[in-house]
């Protein structure tokens, strides 16, 4: 469920790039899973915090509350304890421009860098 926002709190939402309307968090959701670009998700029923992660996909329900499918880890490499989430539990999003790379791939990348230096 969405909270209501006084307009000082909106205001400093917005000022930071928080999204805190349903359709336009569903909006950025689509954005980042097209683009596949990192977002930052507030659900704080879920999550404590930002998590900041990819979208894996989005899937409509019968119900109108649509499934965001969240990668299996977020932007440092830890696994998430829960990576389904419904837009009604997501109350703001904050969406980024970088690519959402693996955070595996990406440690391996650099290990190679300092292994080929080295030799």
């Amino acid at each position: 469920m969405h909270k209501d926002i006084t307009n000082e709190e909106n205001t400093f939402a917005e000022q930071v790039g928080f999204i805190t309307h349903p359709d336009q968090i569903l909006e950025a959701l689509i954005e980042s899973h097209k683009s596949n670009t990192t977002i930052g998700i507030e659900a704080p029923g879920i999550f404590k915090g930002i998590l900041v992660t990819g979208i894996e996909n989005i899937v409509l329900n019968f119900d109108g509350d649509p499934v965001i499918l969240l990668r299996k880890y977020d932007s440092n490499g830890y696994f998430l304890d829960r990576d389904r989430l419904k837009l009604s539990e997501i109350e703001s999003v904050c969406p980024f421009t970088s690519s959402f790379e693996n955070p595996f791939l990406r440690s391996l990348g650099s290990s190679r860098k300092i292994f080929s230096q080295a030799g």
